[in-house]
């Protein structure tokens, strides 16, 4: 029984048009912080949004931090399948 999960990554990138501040202020009220709790996203290393999610849950993560307009990107996370 194999249950292929997903992450949401981000590395900095911003979508087309879209000011840094901005996109700040828009991923602070979806995470309904501040923007000093998001600035840590924003050093250009890539971090892990959230993890764990079915292939359905990855894609509604996905649209909803693009509306912010950030430019992450959804990845298959490795199986682990124990041979006993």
């Amino acid at each position: 029984m194999s249950d292929n999960r997903f992450k949401i990554v981000f590395d900095g990138a911003l979508r087309p048009g879209v000011e840094i501040t901005t996109a700040k202020l828009n991923l602070a009220a979806l995470y309904k912080s501040d923007v000093a709790a998001v600035e840590r996203l924003f050093t250009g290393q890539t971090v892990t949004l959230k993890q764990g999610l079915s292939q359905a849950e990855a894609q509604s993560y996905l649209q909803a931090l693009e509306k912010t307009g950030i430019q992450a990107r959804i990845e298959a996370e490795p199986t682990i399948e124990l041979s006993l």
